[in-house]
Parts: structure tokens; sequence; C-alpha cells
């Protein structure tokens, strides 16, 4: 048996006219994906198909209609109002500019009139300025340090113990007794025996006794009624 004869090699027109028309075609379809029609609140924006051109391949003749798109946006009513203000201003805007410029240009022709400008002033009427101050005048030595003002006060003298309480050592013992004597029927010590007692206690003790009298006075008048009704 012989070996089999090797097949033809392809046609190299037909395998590019193949290759290119996969190649237009991929394109076609890319481009009809991409072309998504879109809506949003400002507006719209959408893609037709408005007609077709026809390509030649030059190499293999071949004839391939590519078709073209059109797209159209359209503005919601808000956004659309607010365009044409910005339009209108920007119109407004370039046409005074240019009235401007058209002004600025004809006086930039003409010579500056001075004759109606004020008179200037004088200046050798200025007179009697003093000259300026350039230096100061001697001030004395800075103060460097302070006089002997004596020693610096950090403690206080002794002023005694602090008082913590005016009554006598018997908390007042005494005058309750003299006054529950009273009212079952006992007598009230004087006053001369009650500053003798006292006499030699201290300071403070000698205090109570000398108030003693006025307070003796209002529990026989005030406080005995009370202190005997309530017994």
């Amino acid at each position: 048996m012989g070996k089999p004869s090797p097949p033809s090699p392809p046609n190299p027109v037909d395998t590019a006219r193949a290759s290119t028309s996969t190649n237009v075609g991929t394109s076609i379809t890319n481009a009809y994906l991409g072309n998504t029609n879109q809506i949003t609140p400002d507006g719209s924006l959408t893609y037709e198909t408005t007609g077709e051109h026809t390509w030649d391949d030059p190499y293999t003749g071949l004839s391939i209609k590519i078709p073209t798109f059109t797209a159209t946006q359209k503005l919601s009513d808000a956004q659309q109002a607010i365009k044409d203000q910005t339009d209108a201003a920007k119109v407004g805007l370039a046409g005074m500019a240019n009235y401007q410029t058209g002004r600025l240009s004809n006086l930039m022709k003409s010579e500056i009139d001075l004759s109606k400008a004020p008179t200037p002033g004088d200046p050798s009427g200025i007179g009697n300025i003093l000259a300026p101050s350039t230096s100061f005048g001697a001030a004395g030595d800075p103060q460097a340090s302070l006089g002997d003002y004596g020693k610096q006060l950090t403690e206080f003298g002794d002023a005694g113990a602090i008082t913590k309480d005016y009554g006598p050592a018997d908390n007042f013992s005494a005058d309750r007794g003299r006054v529950e004597g009273r009212c079952t029927g006992g007598s009230i010590r004087s006053s001369s025996a009650s500053a003798a007692t006292s006499s030699s206690a201290s300071p403070t003790r000698a205090f109570a006794t000398a108030v003693r009298p006025t307070r003796r006075r209002w529990m026989t008048t005030i406080a005995k009624p009370m202190i005997c009704a309530s017994a």
C-alpha cells in the first residue's frame, strides 16, 4: 500500500475572507451590545440604527454592510430649564463682553484729555512739619535690683489655744437642777454663790458665770413655766 496523498492547502484568499467576516461580525455585535439605552432622572440616552454603509475588502473583494448608529440625549424638564437659563446667561455675558470690548477699543484710539482734570495741589504750601524722631532721649539705667524691704513674714505668733466651747464644765447641769428644784418647791442659789464657785475656774467658765444671771431670769420667767407645765 502506498501512502495517502496530503490534503491540498487552503486558499489564502478564502482564509482571509473568513477571518475578515468573523472580525467584522464580532465588532458589529459588540457595538449593539454597548449601545444600551439609558433612562435617568435627569433625562434619557437612546441609540438607533439609522443607516448603513458598505465596506469593500481590497484584498478579498468581500463587501460588508456596516450599520451606523445615532445617539439621542433628551433632558428632563427641570434640566432643560437649567440648560436654557445657563445658555442665556452665557449669551448675555458674551454680548456684554463684546460691547465693552468695542468701547474700550474706541477709548484707546483717542488721546487722554486732561483739560477737565482737577488742578493739582502746590507742594510748597505744605510746611511746619516736624522732623521724624529717629532716637530716644536718655532715660537712665534700667532697674536691675530691689531695695531692702526687711525680712519676709513666713509664720504667725502664738495666739493661744483655740476656744472650742463657751458653756460651763457641767454642761448646764446645775441650772437644770435649779429649775427642777423650783418646780418641786426647791430654791435657786444666789448668783453671788455661783459666781464665787466659778471665780477660780477658767476664763471660759468666768464668762459663763457672768452671763448666768440673764440666763437665770429667762429660765425663771419663760423656761420654768414651760418645763413645769410639761412635767
